[in-house]
């Protein structure tokens, strides 16, 4: 029995191995499918749709004593 409609998935794994087994579009992170772009067995398409990545900032206060890990945490972020 061929079952009609869409496919409604919340799990970006899910998503894409549907788009793998030709299940049609998936809308998931670059990053998680980039092994299967460079492959050939997904395409990217709408880039020009895409949204920018996202550019995260770090609040905190000025002090002359840090504490250690945020100091840690911040040389962590900035290295990425």
């Amino acid at each position: 029995m061929t079952v009609a409609g869409p496919l409604v998935l919340g799990d970006d794994q899910l998503k894409a191995r549907a788009a793998l087994e030709g299940a049609g579009l998936a809308y998931v992170s670059a990053s998680d499918v980039s092994a299967d772009i460079t492959a050939g067995r997904l395409v990217s398409v709408l880039e020009e749709w895409c949204p920018k990545p996202i550019c995260f900032f770090l609040f905190y206060p000025s002090r002359r004593q840090m504490p250690q890990a945020l100091r840690v945490f911040i040389d962590a972020i900035n290295s990425e």
